[in-house]
C-alpha cells in the first residue's frame, strides 16, 4: 500500500469514525462477531473477523475521539496474525508490521506505544532486543472468575 493510499484510508477512517455517532448503529451484542475485508499487502483480498466490539466502539474511539487510525490497523493487522495461526499472540518486528499495514515504521512504533498505553495490546520480549510477541488484548470480554 502507497503512502498516498494509507493516507486516503486514514482520511477515509477519519471520516467514518467522525460520523459514526450520526448513524443509526445498532449496539453490539456479547459474542456478536464483524466481518471487515481487506485487502493483503500482496494484492489478495482477506476477511477478518472481529468482535462487533472493534468496529462498532473502537473504531470510533481510536481514530475519532484518539485521532490514530494507525492505532486501529496495527490493533487489526496483528489481531488477524494472531488468528490465522489460530493463536492469542503473534511474533513480529515493527518491519514486519509496517509492510503489512503500509505505515512507516515509526507511525507502527507510535501506534503500538498507543495500544499498550490504552491497554488493548500486550508485548512480551524474551530480550531487550528480541523480535516481541504482540498479544491483542479484549477487554470489553468478562474473564471466567
Amino acid at each position: 500500500m502507497s503512502t498516498r493510499s494509507v493516507a486516503h484510508a486514514s482520511r477515509a477512517a477519519h471520516a467514518i469514525a467522525t460520523t459514526a455517532p450520526s448513524l443509526p448503529l445498532a449496539p453490539a451484542t456479547p459474542g456478536h462477531r464483524a466481518t471487515l475485508a481487506l485487502m493483503t499487502a500482496e494484492r489478495r483480498p482477506t476477511n477478518v473477523v472481529l468482535d462487533a466490539y472493534v468496529l462498532d466502539t473502537l473504531m470510533p474511539d481510536l481514530v475519532g475521539h484518539d485521532g490514530r487510525p494507525s492505532a486501529l490497523l496495527v490493533y487489526v493487522y496483528l489481531w488477524h496474525q494472531a488468528a490465522v495461526r489460530r493463536a492469542p499472540t503473534t511474533v513480529a518486528s515493527l518491519r514486519q508490521i509496517a509492510e503489512g499495514t503500509g505505515l512507516s515504521k515509526r507511525t507502527v512504533q507510535a501506534a503500538v506505544r498507543h495500544l499498550m498505553r490504552r491497554r488493548l495490546l500486550g508485548v512480551h520480549r524474551e530480550r531487550p532486543t528480541a523480535v516481541p510477541r504482540y498479544e491483542p488484548l479484549r477487554p470489553w470480554k468478562r474473564r471466567p472468575r
